[in-house]
């Protein structure tokens, strides 16, 4: 799992969620969606996240946790696995 994250705030040092990815244990990728921020972008960072404005534009209003249980019942992901990337990427 990784997730991409962009600035919020005066100086755009705070950071937003932008966008998700997952691949399963071949490395094929089963989840891929840019999320709608929630408050307004002032960095998009995109030397880093290759996130640009345009992406966001028509992306999807979600709550991670909601992201993370579609993708356990569609594919039947070890949920240890998905909280372990979670702990190691996101915090």
């Amino acid at each position: 799992m990784d997730c991409e994250m962009v600035g919020v705030g005066d100086d755009g040092k705070e950071s937003i969620l932008a966008r998700v990815s997952m691949v399963n244990q071949y490395g094929c990728c089963i989840y891929d969606k840019f999320v709608k921020p929630t408050e307004r972008v002032t960095d998009y960072r995109t030397k880093v996240s290759g996130v640009r404005r345009a992406d966001l534009l028509n992306g999807m209003f979600v709550i991670l946790i909601l992201i993370v249980r579609k993708v356990w019942l569609k594919y039947h992901c070890h949920i240890k696995d998905i909280v372990g990337a979670l702990y190691r990427n996101i915090w």
